[in-house]
Order: C-alpha cells, then sequence, then structure tokens
C-alpha cells in the first residue's frame, strides 16, 4: 500500500512538472493571420514591441512572433533581408548562416543557425506577401537537442500560418 502512494506522489510530482501541457495544437485566429501552436506555447508581449503576435514557452526556450507590415515600396526580398538584418545586428549573435530556403511567388522560407555565446541558436524564418501587407513569421531555439526534439512541431506552426487580407 506504502508503494502505491508513493508511485501515485511521483507522478503526480512528474505530471505538475509539465504544466499540464498536452501539445495539442489550439488554432489562433484574429482579423489577419491565422496559426495553429501547441498548448505550451503562450501568447506573450515581452519578445518584440513592434510584433503583431508573440508567443513562447520559456520552459522549452522556443519562442515566435509575427510581424505585419503595410507594402510601402518594397519588394518582397528587400522586405526579407530587412528582416534578416534585424538579425544579424544582435551583437550576442554571432556566425549566423542559411541552412536552407525556399522561395515561392508570395514567400521566402529560410531556416538559420547562428551562435549565441556557445550555444546554438536555429531560427525559421519566413516571409510572406499578401495584397496589401508583408508579414514575418519568426521561430527560434536553442540548442541542438531542443531542434532535433521540437522541429517537427515549430515545422507544424510554420505550415499553419495563414494570412487574411
Amino acid at each position: 500500500m506504502k508503494q502505491i502512494f508513493f508511485v501515485a506522489i511521483i507522478m503526480t510530482l512528474i505530471l505538475s512538472s509539465c504544466g499540464g501541457y498536452t501539445g495539442e495544437f489550439r488554432e489562433i485566429e484574429n482579423a489577419h493571420i491565422e496559426i495553429y501552436l501547441p498548448d505550451w506555447l503562450l501568447e506573450t508581449s515581452d519578445l518584440a514591441p513592434y510584433a503583431y503576435y508573440q508567443f513562447k514557452s520559456k520552459y522549452r526556450n522556443t519562442y515566435g512572433i509575427v510581424v505585419r507590415e503595410a507594402k510601402e515600396n518594397k519588394t518582397l526580398v528587400e522586405y526579407q533581408q530587412e528582416g534578416i538584418g534585424v538579425l544579424r545586428n544582435f551583437k550576442e549573435l554571432t556566425n549566423l548562416l542559411v541552412t536552407d530556403s525556399v522561395k515561392t511567388a508570395n514567400s521566402i522560407k529560410l531556416e538559420l543557425m547562428g551562435d549565441m555565446d556557445s550555444e546554438k541558436i536555429f531560427y525559421w524564418h519566413n516571409t510572406y506577401e499578401s495584397k496589401n501587407n508583408y508579414y514575418q513569421l519568426v521561430v527560434w531555439t536553442r540548442s541542438y537537442d531542443r531542434k532535433q526534439k521540437y522541429s517537427d512541431v515549430i515545422e507544424k506552426v510554420v505550415a499553419s500560418f495563414k494570412m487574411k487580407d
């Protein structure tokens, strides 16, 4: 009986340390975007003041932002290069390089890797063009282990992104 009680306490502690997250995806929808996020990626406002939408999991060191801007007089490539320029300007981020890229008629999708101190940072940087706006979806995680562990989930998040204008 004591063993069953002990096992029940241990299981309760383990499950509560996970925050009760199941990994189930939920739809986030507003006037301009639609995206599906796992329940462990929570909305936040502390990543980038200019972001239209932000989400993170500090426990899993996984973060993301959506940026929305009016088109003005820029091409998709110029807007995308500006977005990459923001990453290149982080003093803490060094050795930033593109590891994969795909260009379509209205999007540019990049995977990047860089160093921050002695740790690798992995980015999924996607730029999209709608009729009147440009969007950037940037998701990142820290360390090669997390990239391996969460890349399937991150790729589902990226694939789910839709512009509504």
